[in-house]
């Protein structure tokens, strides 16, 4: 796993920028180029090829925005798409449905979909709350 930042946008000082060391430590897709070990390729022909993905354990962060996009963009052929969230609130089923919008539009802004686009694939989103599927006990 590559933790950084999606782009050097994201970097607030001016110098670091620029700094082709730093930058191989910072940006996600310079680091997987630095650390030539080929798993962001491995990664982008899996997602290329899925049918299904399942996101679990992720905030849909900018720092992965790379990534979103590709999903959003496999998902407008003949994939499915599961994201696996927690609510920490007491809420009823209304909420929950608001909660759920909040992480389709979430998703809609990192995938950097137009509305018509994700109008598209919004069928092929399940987001799933509060799951007990990952407990272990």
């Amino acid at each position: 796993m590559v933790l950084g930042v999606n782009d050097s946008q994201q970097i607030k000082n001016e110098s670091f920028r620029t700094n082709k060391n730093i930058l191989e430590y910072l940006l996600k897709g310079e680091s997987y180029r630095a650390l030539r070990h080929g798993k962001d390729v491995i990664f982008r022909n899996q997602i290329s090829k899925a049918n299904l993905i399942c996101i679990f354990g992720s905030s849909l962060g900018d720092s992965d925005n790379n990534w979103w996009e590709l999903i959003g963009q496999q998902l407008m052929g003949d994939c499915y798409l599961i994201i696996f969230d927690v609510c920490n609130e007491e809420v009823d089923g209304i909420m929950i449905n608001r909660f759920k919008r909040d992480v389709l539009i979430k998703f809609r802004r990192k995938a950097k979909m137009t509305n018509e686009q994700f109008n598209v694939i919004e069928e092929k989103i399940l987001v799933n709350l509060n799951s007990n599927m990952f407990n272990l006990i």
